[in-house]
């Protein structure tokens, strides 16, 4: 009986090398291969090679995520901003649906009577597409 060729030979771990170094992650290397992620992970370990942990556009997508995650906690510093300011007051608490948050919001500015009804009907078209 002949010996069982290994899977992670001198072939792969250069095909590994090799896509590691264009850049490729994880997922990549292990589609490109046809192996698991954990196996590749443990080869890269074992034999030095360093591979990115995301695609692109999943470096792409964490970023977008973290700067959501930082404008959500603006907003909610200042909403406990404006609630300190109104309990030290002794005014009745803040919500992010109070006049007193809104006021803080920048406005749309002043419009003229057919802007506005020009938008109402474009929300009115828009509710009739969204029951569509």
């Amino acid at each position: 009986m002949a010996p069982r060729k290994r899977f992670w030979n001198v072939e792969t771990i250069g095909r590994m090398r090799q896509l590691a170094a264009d850049g490729a992650a994880h997922s990549e290397v292990a589609t490109a291969l046809g192996a698991t992620i954990n196996s590749v992970i443990a080869a890269a370990a074992a034999h030095g090679v360093t591979i990115k942990r995301h695609t692109v556009a999943e470096t792409a997508d964490l970023k977008e995520r973290e700067r959501d995650r930082d404008k959500r906690k603006k907003v909610n510093k200042r909403l406990r901003e404006i609630t300190a300011l109104h309990k030290a007051a002794g005014l009745p608490a803040v919500t992010k649906t109070s006049a007193a948050y809104r006021n803080q919001l920048p406005g749309i500015g002043e419009r003229s009577k057919p802007e506005l009804r020009a938008m109402l009907a474009e929300a009115a078209r828009n509710t009739a597409e969204m029951s569509v």
